[in-house]
């Protein structure tokens, strides 16, 4: 059998042989007896049929199809292969003959088909007296495959028989359904859509077997108009808490209301695959972990369970969840383990800002410039022509002189410095490059020293979780039930294990360190006289939408945990779903998504970063420097050529 060899993998298309129809209105008669066999036309069946399957196969692009037959329709079968293999080269097909096959069976080829695909699954059905039976366990089968499969809207059938009524197909749950029907009268092809059933006007019948399939009008949507709807409004349970990402009140007509990012992830899910939705909430209010029997508790019970479809929530992935459910990436959300506290005192008095603009460097460097600049007068006026009458070394003078030269040029850096003044040039361009000096540094201080001012330093309690443990009198607590607290709970690490003791004995008189409700833990950060810490994923975003600048994070002590959509192990939603969420990262849905969790509600003042972040040092101000050093230059140049010229003009004069 050629066609046997071809073939394997690629289910979808399920052809209806209906042979009730009437030539004039091409209606489908729902009043032949079920079961009931129409004499098939021979050219009908072998040409005809074979070239419009072909046809909608090239128009729907199928790489390959189930073909589900009885013995009778042999050489029917055949012949449809072997005018696909003709029209359509590497198209794969799978035989299954099922004549005299028992219900159950019928549910493990069903099962077998699907797993091979997963998704997409086309089927073509060569069948007779067993075609409802075979459809009745195709549409409930999703039912009973806890929640694995998706038959409903992910598979395509191509139906080819005579016991088929109308009304009952339209009671079915299979929306993709193609009825082929040929009998001694022309071949009809109907379509499923919106609770009828459609002829398929761009298809020709077998009264004009030379015309071919009118690529131009047929698509995939005219075969299979449900296929735009995706999942048809199908029903789906999301497991969810009330978190950061969820808000949930009750309103006077006493309406549960749901509101925030879980809301809005889960509305534009399904308006995108078009599904309805129902939040359910564990009993338990848990995320997960096992009870003392290792059942699993909260909304990884749930999943587990199968009880509800989907988990949208403050979930993250761990290695242990993953074992059990599978979840959705990209994720829509990052959190970090942070150890949240009151926001530190003030560390420095507004009197030790004054010294704060410049460095220690600076200062030593200024000193030193006013050192140089004294000594460099004294020698201007130790060796200036009107001085140098009669003079008489002193060391006692000499130092009288430098001092006074530097009390001078101390005043000189104020806004009303003067005293240096001289008729001699060289102390005047070393007074003009020591004004230069002056006015940026001057400028340059002003601006830091505004900065300094203005800018408020704390100081935190402690630095590290390494320092917090050392602490007497400090307590730190975690929500209970949390992925933290097992985190911590379970690790090896030496400080792990010192936070997780400490907890411990602390929870012996104060049951509250473990307390469920995120606010009893920050009313304690911000109650008077209270030093406590809250470790948690929720500390940045609580710090982002307070409306003071109370809170501070002290300390990241985890890794950082993505949040996903979690699914029930190997569920018909994954590739959707996946394929839904890699589209809102691509347009950026959501990084927005993202910062709309940790939107800054804070006030102004508090998201004005430090304007100082270090003090002014001696390289800042290598300009003022470099010019102080050129002034020094030329002065001693010009004092030179002076003395040159003293000594020039007393020689001349002998």
């Amino acid at each position: 059998m050629t066609g046997m060899s071809i073939a394997r993998i690629y289910i979808s298309l399920i052809a209806v042989w209906f042979l009730d129809v009437s030539v004039s209105s091409r209606i489908l008669d729902i009043n032949t007896p079920m079961g009931q066999e129409l004499e098939m036309d021979s050219n009908c069946a072998s040409g005809n049929i074979a070239s419009s399957l072909s046809n909608m196969i090239k128009t729907l692009e199928w790489p390959d199809v189930n073909i589900v037959y009885e013995t009778p329709y042999n050489e029917t079968v055949l012949n449809t292969l072997r005018h696909i293999e003709q029209e359509l080269l590497g198209f794969q097909t799978t035989l299954y003959d099922v004549t005299g096959i028992n219900p159950s069976n019928m549910e493990n080829m069903l099962r077998q088909i699907y797993q091979k695909k997963s998704r997409d699954v086309r089927i073509i059905l060569f069948l007779s007296n067993i075609t409802l039976e075979l459809l009745e366990i195709a549409n409930t089968f999703d039912s009973r495959s806890n929640k694995t499969t998706n038959y409903r809207t992910g598979s395509s059938w191509i139906i080819l028989s005579s016991s088929i009524f109308k009304r009952q197909l339209l009671d079915f749950e299979l929306k993709n359904i193609i009825l082929l029907t040929c009998s001694r009268h022309p071949i009809g092809l109907y379509t499923l859509s919106d609770a009828t059933i459609t002829p398929i006007d761009c298809l020709n019948d077998c009264s004009a077997p030379e015309m071919e399939l009118e690529r131009k009008r047929c698509s995939v949507e005219s075969l299979f108009p449900n296929i735009k709807h995706k999942y048809s409004k199908h029903h789906v349970l999301i497991g969810t808490l009330e978190s950061n990402l969820l808000q949930i009140k009750v309103n006077k007509n006493n309406d549960t209301v749901y509101s925030g990012v879980v809301v809005e992830l889960s509305e534009i899910l399904a308006q995108y695959l078009n599904f309805t939705f129902t939040f359910v909430q564990p009993s338990d209010g848990k995320y997960g972990g096992k009870s003392r029997d290792g059942k699993w508790q909260g909304l990884v019970g749930l999943l587990d369970r199968r009880e509800v479809d989907m988990v949208i929530a403050e979930f993250s992935i761990t290695e242990e969840r993953s074992k059990l459910i599978d979840f959705i990436l990209p994720p829509f959300a990052t959190y970090t383990w942070s150890a949240l506290c009151k926001r530190g005192i003030q560390s420095q008095s507004n009197w030790v800002k004054v010294f704060r603009p410049f460095s220690i460097g600076v200062y030593k460097a200024t000193l030193a410039t006013v050192v140089a600049v004294a000594v460099l007068l004294l020698l201007v006026q130790r060796y200036s022509t009107e001085q140098s009458i009669n003079y008489r070394f002193s060391l006692w003078n000499h130092m009288i002189s430098v001092l006074n030269n530097i009390l001078v040029l101390i005043s000189f850096l104020t806004s009303r410095g003067d005293g240096v003044s001289t008729t001699k040039v060289s102390v005047r361009v070393l007074v003009a490059f020591l004004w230069m000096f002056c006015v940026v540094l001057t400028g340059v201080y002003l601006g830091n020293l505004t900065a300094a001012l203005t800018d408020i330093k704390y100081q935190k309690p402690f630095n590290s979780l390494e320092e917090l443990v050392q602490l007497p009198d400090w307590k730190w607590g975690i929500r209970g039930y949390s992925l933290g607290k097992t985190l911590i709970g379970n690790s090896k690490d030496n400080l792990m294990i010192k936070i997780w003791k400490g907890m411990k004995e602390f929870n012996k008189t104060d049951p509250s360190i473990f307390d469920l409700d995120i606010n009893v833990h920050v009313n304690r950060i911000l109650t008077n006289g209270e030093q406590y810490v809250f470790l948690g994923a929720e500390a940045k975003y609580e710090i982002m939408n307070r409306n003071d600048c109370a809170l501070e994070i002290v300390d990241s002590f985890l890794s950082n945990f993505q949040t996903a959509i979690a699914v029930t192990k190997n569920s018909y939603l994954t590739p959707d779903l996946e394929s839904a969420m890699v589209q809102l990262s691509d347009n950026g849905y959501l990084k927005m998504l993202d910062d709309k969790i940790y939107k800054d509600n804070r006030p102004q003042y508090c998201k004005i970063k430090n304007t100082a972040k270090r003090p002014l040092l001696l390289d800042d101000l290598l300009g003022a420097v470099l010019m102080a050093s050129v002034g020094l230059a030329t002065a001693i140049f010009v004092l030179l050529i002076e003395k040159c010229g003293d000594s020039l003009r007393k020689a001349l004069a002998h």
